[in-house]
């Protein structure tokens, strides 16, 4: 009877320490599956990739503009219908739509605008992540770029323009984790723009001065205006991107509510 009461006791023991003790203890790491509806970091990284090479203002504003994917495809259309207007009234046709400002912005490039219109479920995918895990995204597009200046030997992007940024057309192919060298890359003008911008701090600063005029390219113009800073909170680099909206206030962006 006392071996049983024994014997009983023991097994009580045991499932008593096989209960208390973390399950890791023995080197097994137990990972905790994702939050439903969030993105993991290779999820992430995928999304971002094609972009994350981006000047911060066009990145910015492609992120902000994602989080309203119709009126990404209804700006789409709407530039192509009107390919007929000069640059004055295309502006003020565009100034009376009820558009997010980052839609309107993208629709001054009208290529990175079709490219996410073509593709607008990852652009869905992306508006979603930048909404729901903002840091998330920063962290990623932080750890992209150093992977391609560990894989490429290239310097940090400089600082931009107040008024124009060079958005690289084709959009830059992804560089993770290996980046074809400068080498591969055929003498195509698009590839030496990239390399003027994120190569060759010097070159962006002889496009300032009078490159553009000149050379075949297409423009991202920023408005007048402020739609907010999101560079350091979004970034997390030593930038300040602000858009100043037509009345010529400064206000901290936050997201509109589609209408």
């Amino acid at each position: 009877m006392q071996k049983k009461r024994l014997a009983l006791k023991i097994v009580l023991i045991v499932i008593g320490i096989m209960i208390a003790v973390p399950p890791n203890i023995f080197g097994t790491e137990v990972k905790s599956p994702p939050l439903p509806g969030r993105f993991s970091r290779n999820e992430l990284s995928q999304m971002l990739s094609p972009i994350a090479l981006y000047p911060e203002p066009v990145l910015s504003q492609i992120l902000m503009a994602a989080i309203y994917p119709v009126e990404i495809v209804a700006a789409d259309r709407w530039v192509k219908e009107t390919t007929n207007l000069t640059n004055d009234a295309f502006n003020a046709a565009l100034k009376n739509k009820k558009w997010d400002e980052s839609v309107k912005a993208l629709a001054r490039n009208p290529r990175v605008l079709s490219m996410m219109a073509e593709k607008i479920e990852w652009t869905t995918r992306l508006g979603n992540a930048f909404l729901n895990q903002k840091n998330d995204v920063r962290d990623t597009i932080q750890e992209l770029r150093a992977d391609a200046e560990a894989a490429a030997g290239n310097p940090k992007p400089p600082a931009p323009g107040p008024s124009v940024v060079y958005a690289p057309y084709p959009p830059p192919p992804p560089v993770y984790p290996v980046m074809v060298t400068r080498e591969k890359v055929p003498p195509s003008f698009p590839s030496i723009l990239c390399d003027l911008i994120f190569l060759r701090p010097i070159g962006f600063a002889l496009l300032g001065l009078g490159m553009a005029a000149t050379l075949v390219a297409t423009p991202f113009a920023l408005p007048t205006g402020t739609m907010g800073q999101v560079s350091q909170e979004l970034i997390g680099g030593p930038f300040d991107f602000t858009f100043v909206r037509p009345l010529g206030t400064w206000e901290t962006w936050a997201v509109r509510p589609a209408e």
